[in-house]
Parts: C-alpha cells; structure tokens; sequence
C-alpha cells in the first residue's frame, strides 16, 4: 500500500534533475523531505505524484506502476499541494476549494465546507482569492487538496504531497498545519511533505531523507536519525548541534 519510487531518473535539457533516487512513503507515516535548494525536492515529489514524466526507475502505488493508473482513479487518490499556484480568476475562497471535487463530480460536497474548517477559513469562504494574503492562499490550497482526496467509504488509499506546505505561513499556521498533515497521516494516509526547517521536521515528521544534487545524501530513515547535526551539516555545510529541552525534545542549533 505504499507510495515506491524506485530509482527514479528525472532529465531535462540533457541533464539529470536526479538519478536513481529511491524513497518509500508508507501510510500512517509523514515522511519528510529535506535537503538544499537546487536537490531535486520538488522534482521527486512530482515524479512520485505521476505529473513528472521519469527518464528511468518506477514509481509505484499500491504495487502498480503509478503510469498504469487511470488519470480519474488517480486523482480521487492521490493530491499534489504545489509550492507555488498562479491563479489569476476572482474566485470565492469557496469555489476554489471546491475544485478539488472536480474527479468526484457532485459527490459529498459536503466535503468542501469540512476542508476549510480544518485549515480555519471558514470565515473567508465569499471573499474573492485574489484578496488574500500569501499565507492565506496557500491555507486555500491545502484546503482544496484535502477535498481532493477526503475519505470516504470508496475513497481508497489516500495519498497527499505537500511541496513546501508552511511557504508564506507565520509560526501558528505552519505548527497548525504540519499537525494536520500528521493527523492526516495517522489517519492511514500517505503524506510526504518538503519541509526546510529542521526542527519542525523533528517535531512532526516520522521519517526523512536528505537529497543533496539530486541524489540521495541520508537515505529515508527515523527523522532522528536522519536530522542529526553530522548529516545537516554534511549536505548544508552549517555548524549545528543537538539540545535537549526538558520535555525530552531535540532541537537543532548553530554551534
């Protein structure tokens, strides 16, 4: 029931975005993935989501090549929060939300209203999207991929993919809505998030991986093990150490 992308080759211009990168994403599971700008992120995580066409290696969902999927199936299942969204109409916050029904027809509307509850936008549902704030727009966005894939008795496996969820957010938001994602997690849905900050990945991620130019730099492992100072500073080339605070929680710091 896992989300496999087994070494993936992603190549544009004659160039490798990354080579043969392998990651597993597990239901019940947030996995976080890390590394400096330019590793290939978000290119992995469009690739495991099937947008990305592949040079080499397989992604697989459920065991079944995620290319062999039909396009509807997969997209009731399976939703993309993207780092960046151009959308230039005067939609409601509503309308924008309700988008990501769109595979599901009319069914369990309902849905809508739930998604924005979660992320707090309920009191914006009739304001234009093009009123918003950045973080506001990304809090619609996360919305509308919820709707996407929102369980429901013949929903399937879920599978969510955050490519940099907490962009544009202040510190609540971010914490509000990396414990949803691990709640959605726990829920038995496969959420795989590009995170940049350490500490936020400690605190809500299971397990990590690190890619550095492309290629795997700390394999997908227990967060703890895989943010330790050594491998941050290895693949960002900062100082840093590990501190304990008295609740037992490990924070990563300059040294």
């Amino acid at each position: 029931m896992s989300l496999v992308a087994d070494k993936v080759t992603v190549r544009a211009g004659g160039c490798s975005l990354i080579h043969e990168i392998s990651v597993e994403a597990r239901p019940g599971e947030l996995l976080a993935i890390m590394g400096p700008n330019g590793a290939g992120k978000s290119t992995l995580l469009h690739a495991m989501s099937g947008a990305r066409q592949i040079a080499g290696g397989q992604v697989q969902l459920e065991g079944r090549n995620i290319q062999d999927w039909p396009a509807d199936r997969l997209a009731r299942q399976r939703a993309v929060l993207a780092q960046s969204v151009e959308l230039h109409f005067p939609f409601t916050v509503r309308e924008v939300v309700k988008l990501g029904r769109l595979p599901h027809g009319e069914a369990h509307l309902d849905v809508v209203d739930e998604a924005m509850q979660l992320v707090g936008l309920t009191g914006l549902s009739k304001r234009s999207y093009l009123t918003l704030s950045g973080g506001e727009r990304q809090r619609v966005h996360l919305a509308r991929a919820l709707a996407q894939v929102w369980p429901t008795q013949d929903s399937g496996q879920r599978v969510l993919l955050l490519d940099e969820p907490t962009n544009n957010l202040d510190p609540r938001h971010q914490h509000e809505i990396l414990s949803l994602a691990k709640q959605w997690a726990e829920g038995g849905a496969i959420v795989a998030a590009i995170l940049h900050d350490w500490n936020l990945a400690l605190r809500f991620a299971d397990r990590a991986v690190i890619l550095q130019r492309g290629e795997v730099a700390v394999p997908v492992q227990p967060v703890a093990q895989a943010l330790t100072p050594e491998h941050l500073h290895a693949a960002f080339g900062l100082k840093l150490q590990a501190l304990r605070d008295g609740g037992g929680a490990t924070w990563i710091t300059p040294a």
